[in-house]
Order: C-alpha cells, then sequence, then structure tokens
C-alpha cells in the first residue's frame, strides 16, 4: 500500500514524540489495526535511528576533537587529571569505532534511499539540536566535580497519584514514555522525593502503573478516597490536582461531555483548563472520589481537556494483581473525606499526589 504524505507526517510526528493525549491514543490504534501502517512506522522508525545514530556520531567526535584542542590541562585538579584525560581518551577511541560500525551499517542498510525521506530530515532538525544541547553537558561533567554537578529533569514533568499504600502510584503512560529514570516529589511544607519506576501500562489508555523503588521508602498511608466506578453525570462537578507549576495546583469545572476526542468512550471532556504537567492527575468529584486520569488536551479543541475513566485505571490495577511477579496494589476500601469541605478535601488529598520527574 502507498502511504500519501499526510500519514509520513502524522508517523514522522508519532515517532518523535509530538503526539499526545487523544490524538497519540487514536493514531496507536490505528496502526494496531493495521498491519501495513505499523510495517510503515517500524520502517521509518529504522531509517531515523540510523540517522540519529550516525549524526550523534559525528557532532560527538566534532565535540572531542574541538573540546581536545582547547584542553587546558593546567586548570584541571591535580587529583582529577589522570582519570578525565583516561575518561577523554576512552570516549575518544570508542566514539571512532562506533563511527566506523555506523558507517558501515548504514552502507548495506541502503543509504541511497536517505531522498525519500527529506520531510523527515526536516523534522530531525530539532532533535539534532537537542543532541548538541546534550553533548554539551558531557564536557560539563567531566570537568565538574561530583559536589557541583545537577541533573534537570527532561521537560514537559506530570503528575501522579497514590493508588495503594504499598508503593503504586498511576499516571499516563505518555509522561514516562522512553525514559531512563523517573522521580517522585511531593512539594509539601517539606520535600518527599522517591526513585519509582514504570512497571505496567496499557498503551491504548495512555494509562502507567509506577512503583516506588527507593530504598528510604516504607509505605503510603491508606489513601483517603476510593474510586468512582460509576460514570459521571453530564454537567457534574469535578476537580483535579496537579504539578503544572513547582507547587500543586488546583483547577474546577464539570464534565462537559461523557465522551472523550472524536467521542472516544474511554473518557470524559471536562470544563477544565490544564497546562503541560497537569497529565497523570487524579479527576475528582464532588465526594472526593477518584473519576478518572487527566491525559491532557487536544490542541484541535480550545480549551478542551480529557481524562480516561477510572474503570480502565482499574482494569490495568486488576493486571498486577493477577501478575505474580508483583506484590499486589492494597487499594483503600473506604472514602474518608466524603463530607469534608472542599478545602478540607484538597488538603487530605496534597499528600498523595505527586509530581513526576523524568531523565532521558
Amino acid at each position: 500500500m502507498e502511504f500519501n504524505s499526510d500519514i509520513h507526517d502524522k508517523i514522522d510526528s508519532y515517532i518523535l514524540g509530538e503526539l499526545n493525549g487523544e490524538e497519540l491514543l487514536a493514531f496507536e490504534n490505528e496502526i494496531a489495526s493495521n498491519q501495513e501502517l505499523a510495517e510503515e512506522v517500524n520502517s521509518q522508525k529504522e531509517l531515523i535511528d540510523i540517522i540519529n545514530e550516525h549524526y550523534q556520531k559525528i557532532e560527538l567526535k566534532n565535540k572531542l576533537d574541538k573540546f581536545h584542542s582547547e584542553l587546558n590541562i593546567k586548570k584541571l585538579k591535580p587529583k582529577r587529571e589522570k582519570r578525565y584525560l583516561r575518561s577523554i581518551f576512552t570516549i575518544s577511541i570508542a566514539a571512532s569505532i562506533a563511527l566506523l560500525v555506523s558507517f558501515s551499517f548504514m552502507y548495506f542498510s541502503g543509504w541511497f534511499e536517505y531522498g525519500k525521506r527529506v520531510n523527515t530530515y526536516t523534522k530531525l532538525n530539532n532533535k539534532l539540536n537537542d543532541l548538541s544541547t546534550t553533548q554539551k553537558s558531557i564536557w560539563e561533567i567531566l570537568i565538574t566535580s561530583d559536589d557541583e554537578k545537577e541533573v534537570k529533569p527532561a521537560y514537559p514533568s506530570g503528575t501522579s497519584f497514590v493508588i495503594s499504600s504499598n508503593g503504586y502510584l498511576a499516571t499516563n503512560y505518555h509522561v514516562v514514555r522512553n525514559v531512563d529514570s523517573i522521580i517522585i516529589v511531593n512539594q509539601l511544607d517539606s520535600l518527599v522525593k522517591f526513585k519509582a519506576k514504570l512497571v505496567y501500562k496499557d498503551i491504548k489508555f495512555d494509562l502507567a502503573i509506577l512503583q516506588v523503588i527507593d530504598t528510604n521508602f516504607k509505605s503510603f498511608k491508606t489513601t483517603p478516597y476510593i474510586f468512582n466506578k460509576n460514570y459521571a453525570d453530564l454537567g457534574e462537578y469535578v476537580y483535579t490536582l496537579g504539578y503544572s507549576k513547582e507547587k500543586i495546583v488546583f483547577g474546577e469545572g464539570s464534565v462537559s461531555s461523557s465522551t472523550g476526542y472524536k467521542e472516544d468512550t474511554i473518557a470524559y471532556q471536562i470544563s477544565i483548563p490544564v497546562n503541560p504537567g497537569n497529565s497523570g492527575g487524579p479527576l475528582i468529584d464532588v465526594n472526593g472520589n477518584i473519576l478518572g486520569v487527566i491525559s491532557g488536551k487536544h490542541s484541535d479543541k480550545s480549551g478542551a481537556t480529557f481524562a480516561i475513566k477510572s474503570k480502565y485505571l482499574l482494569m490495568l490495577i486488576d493486571s498486577i494483581s493477577n501478575d505474580s511477579a508483583f506484590s499486589s496494589p492494597v487499594l483503600s476500601k473506604y472514602n474518608k473525606i466524603k463530607w469534608l469541605k472542599r478545602k478540607d478535601q484538597i488538603k487530605k488529598f496534597k499528600p498523595f499526589v505527586y509530581k513526576v520527574e523524568v531523565y532521558k
């Protein structure tokens, strides 16, 4: 099957992580149901990976050459001089070998076909600029002491919330997709920070389950809320908590549609405006129950925000319970905040809502 340029543009956007929310879900559903499209996506991803690897190695070699020429050995601390020189030499050798392997591989993979993807090259330009920034950080790490190093999370981050006292949290899959490490942070009076990992996911529903793996972690307190398994009524009051800023942010509105993007039945449309960082946060009903998971907004619909219904999150949680490789999530059985005023509900919620910092 021949695909038109619009499909190739959509594939490029998908591979480069430019799709999100309902648009991402819709395209992944299309891939799952169309074998030829899936093969085309895999083929184009392989091509982009080859180009990426090629330019990365060239960029690294050029940076190393420049660094070597500008390096002033006298400025390095005496105790660390040998270690840095050894590191630089090792990286140089590795880069040279990688370049040779990369050139050989690309030759036998059909270099002559690259001209067919001119549009892909253009979209890769931004990615290559990001690569340049990443390579620059290598030199900073080489000449910076351990005490001076500061690793910044990838942007944008997201939000998660506790679902089980024994260390499980829920968020969106797109928040933690293709990341190297995950840190969850709660910005209360005292900073609470733990390492976590992705243990379960459902790409179709854009849901993910995280588990705390930090050695300092004991357990969460029992959550004061439970899940609302029923469908919300049109116009029902809802609110959300999320980390679109450093401090937690409250938003309120109502259910404006019982379906999501393009009448997708897995999500609600709500009238709460959201910003980057809100993804993965809880959608909460008037009684303080979890009604859904915020999955973001769609660029085609101004002000339209979507939330995956709690029914699908509970299905994912059940999958963990049935998997012997994991300890079963311990869900709260009672809502302890139903009769509280809104401000008091929020106070009870805040210790269980965490910012998700991802590192790539």
